[in-house]
């Protein structure tokens, strides 16, 4: 509970706020003490200190937080007559979301890697690295393309047809692109809970020389020095 930002406030509300030790001491109650928390930062680390200073504040938990959305799928290749798929898109990855009670992240979910995008007898093109590392690798000539195992990152295109003397080949797969990383500090007030989301990432369409799967996002929540991961998509629920 927030202590008033005017009229009285007594020691025994700061204590019962931020707890403390007896008889209480106005010298507990600074900042870079073992009591007052980081997100007041209008109390002072030392010399004078007053009950003005603790006007409004509150017992908070630092919330250093990382979101990733999930990773799009490659692009599938195909056999001679390919033309017809270009300009058409493997699926998107989801959105990874953290909700605190008044903001929220979001880092969307990324595109899929265009179907049929490369020309006759081209490999597939790798995925779009993420932060934690590079996505899924193109398919070689009619082969698949790697699902993405780095969070975020997105699948490898389908390699094409290599084409004959009797046929005008096909052609290859894009790679999935990868899903941003939003980082920062949010204070909690103690009590608070937060919602969390994993986004999944692209499932690649099951055409001749499929592309590979997107990878799944990623969150990681520290809450006063207490680290949490969440890298299985799904929805959660932390109460610090």
């Amino acid at each position: 509970m927030t202590l008033p930002a005017s009229g009285p406030i007594s020691l025994s509300q700061v204590q019962t706020e931020f707890g403390g030790e007896n008889p209480i001491s106005m010298s507990e109650y600074y900042r870079n003490g073992p009591y007052m928390t980081d997100n007041n930062s209008g109390v002072p680390t030392g010399n004078q200190i007053g009950m003005s200073d603790l006007r409004g504040t509150y017992k908070a938990f630092t919330v250093v937080y990382e979101v990733i959305g999930g990773g799009g799928a490659g692009g599938f290749g195909v056999d001679d007559g390919g033309e017809g798929y270009r300009g058409t898109y493997a699926p998107s990855g989801s959105d990874s979301v953290i909700t605190f009670p008044d903001t929220t992240i979001t880092s969307s979910g990324a595109q899929g890697g265009e179907n049929c995008k490369g020309n006759r007898a081209t490999a597939g093109e790798n995925g779009f690295a993420s932060y934690y590392g590079d996505g899924g690798a193109g398919g070689s000539l009619n082969n698949y393309g790697a699902d993405a195992v780095n969070a975020g990152s997105g699948g490898g295109g389908g390699g094409g047809d290599s084409g004959s003397l009797f046929d005008s080949g096909g052609c290859s797969g894009g790679g999935g692109q990868a899903a941003t990383r939003q980082a920062g500090t949010y204070y909690l007030a103690a009590g608070g809970s937060i919602s969390i989301n994993v986004g999944s990432g692209g499932i690649a369409a099951a055409i001749n020389y499929k592309g590979g799967d997107g990878a799944v996002g990623y969150v990681k929540l520290v809450v006063d020095g207490t680290e949490y991961t969440y890298a299985t998509a799904g929805s959660y629920v932390l109460t610090p």
